[in-house]
């Protein structure tokens, strides 16, 4: 068995699942013991050249969940799939070898993840159109019940034809991201079931002189997940050598400043 270290580690984190993907330093098949509650450990001493010294920590549990990577042999890239997770809970995990005879099982660190909360029931939603804009309902009850009234909640677009709606992902029932025919909006509530407004981030106008493009149109736009005051735009600007542009906004105490970077 070869003794490796963990050089890359990258969590999925769902309510019911969670997928750890990991490299290692050298070849290995791996099996990731978790549980609900933190593991004992016993201190590790090794002997060199006479002296005993405390390497580290065996971790240990009575009755560990077991899930073996997916990968088949030895690998250096391992993946695993915990499931049927309590929602919103705190999971403890680490990853090992199998314990060789006479010897330490080659262990990870010890890990602490908490699994989402699942939300509610909502019967607030909103529906985006591409011809007749925003709709809001908040009878919503389920997929087989009876049907919610939709009312039309538009202020502040100056067009119905919408082609792509995104979610705030800071404020998933407050805040949406629209393209309106030539602009981008931020469409927000106020209040959590009031009617939204609606003000423009990015004219047409705006997004020509940002890339010296003639003409063009705002393709896609995309909240930046790990920084609450960035967002992503698409441009596709012609003429031909005008190409894709890539513009971003960082939202200041002044209001928003956009860049631009040359796509392709």
């Amino acid at each position: 068995m070869a003794r490796w270290t963990i050089t890359y580690l990258h969590h999925q984190i769902r309510a019911t699942q969670i997928f750890i993907s990991s490299n290692t330093s050298k070849p290995g098949h791996l099996w990731v013991s978790w549980s609900y509650t933190r593991p004992a450990r016993d201190v590790i001493y090794r002997t060199v050249r006479g002296k005993l010294i405390r390497c580290g920590y065996k971790y240990k549990w009575d009755t560990p969940s077991l899930v073996e990577q997916q990968e088949e042999g030895d690998t250096m890239i391992h993946g695993f799939l915990l499931d049927h997770l309590t929602p919103d809970s705190t999971i403890f995990y680490y990853a090992h070898e199998a314990q060789p005879p006479s010897e330490w099982e080659c262990q990870g660190a010890l890990h602490i993840l908490h699994t989402l909360a699942l939300a509610p029931p909502s019967t607030y939603l909103y529906f985006a159109s591409r011809l007749k804009g925003m709709f809001l309902t908040t009878t919503f009850t389920a997929p087989l019940g009876p049907d919610p009234t939709w009312i039309p909640d538009n202020e502040g677009l100056l067009s119905l034809q919408i082609s792509q709606a995104v979610l705030d992902p800071f404020m998933p029932n407050h805040t949406r991201y629209l393209i309106a025919g030539d602009h981008l909006y931020r469409h927000f509530n106020e209040l959590h079931a009031g009617p939204a407004n609606s003000i423009t981030i990015l004219t047409w106008p705006e997004a020509l002189a940002l890339t010296g493009c003639t003409d063009g149109k705002i393709v896609w736009v995309e909240p930046n997940r790990r920084h609450p005051a960035m967002l992503h735009v698409l441009w596709a600007g012609t003429p031909a050598p005008c190409s894709f542009w890539q513009v971003r906004m960082v939202m200041e105490l002044a209001g928003p400043a956009w860049s631009s970077l040359k796509w392709r």
